[in-house]
């Protein structure tokens, strides 16, 4: 997962991907949103993170084989500090 930061990171910068980096800016805001409102409904922050990826994955088809990549992008938004407290 962490071998994957690099490649957000390469593809955040560059500028042919502007328009996908702020669909990205939008829907980390809109997640640190869910966490603000919902972080004291769970004991520890592991467990919202498995809500997060719930409210994104189940049900989705489209998502098959690439749930991983849920993941692995909630995990990048909190190491760079766009989603959770700072």
């Amino acid at each position: 997962m962490f071998n994957d930061f690099g490649i957000i990171e390469q593809f955040l910068s560059d500028p042919i991907n502007e328009e996908l980096k702020e669909y990205y800016y939008d829907t980390a805001n809109e997640l640190n949103q869910i966490i603000s409102i919902k972080r004291d409904k769970f004991d520890a922050f592991e467990e919202l993170f498995v809500h997060i990826y719930q409210l994104i994955c189940d049900g989705e088809n489209k998502l098959k084989g690439s749930k991983r990549h849920v993941t692995t992008f909630l995990h990048y938004m909190y190491i760079t500090c766009e989603i959770g407290d700072k």
